[in-house]
């Protein structure tokens, strides 16, 4: 801030936190902590002031018409109720996801046994056909003589 104390001499008077050169100007500095953030700007301003009227007007609007406050909480109760029903409906088609997941595995459980059991039977008909040498390794599972 600059003083003129008579018309020939000027006197500069800087108070603390004065702009200077290097002081961030256009920074909302604080006091306590260093770190420098820009100010908001019009945009912005206009933007919280607008949010702030709606909230006041909201709440004008709770006291002043009851039927808004009776809709609303119509609207919240259609609204629990349908996600009531949603999820009974999510929760009978999980249960119906988990029978099938079953049934698939008890199938290919009976489908890998039935395929053990038919090479089983495959290996003791192949070995007690096929002529047995000295040389030759017994098959599994057979008598040695």
């Amino acid at each position: 801030m600059l003083l003129a104390c008579s018309p020939l001499t000027l006197m500069s008077f800087h108070p603390p936190r004065a702009m200077h050169p290097g002081s961030g100007a256009g920074s909302a500095e604080s006091e306590k902590s260093s770190v420098q953030r820009l100010q908001s700007t019009p945009a912005e301003i206009v933007r919280s002031q607008l949010t702030r009227l709606a909230k006041a007007l909201y709440i004008t609007c709770q006291y002043v018409d009851t039927s808004f406050n009776e809709e609303r909480q119509r609207a919240k109760q259609a609204a629990l109720l349908r996600t009531k029903e949603g999820a009974e409906q999510e929760h009978l088609d999980t249960l119906a996801r988990r029978e099938i997941i079953q049934r698939k595995k008890e199938a290919a459980s009976s489908a890998l046994a039935q395929k053990e059991k038919e090479e089983a039977t495959r290996k003791r008909i192949r070995c007690s056909t096929s002529p047995r040498s000295r040389d030759a390794t017994p098959c599994r599972g057979a008598a040695r003589a």
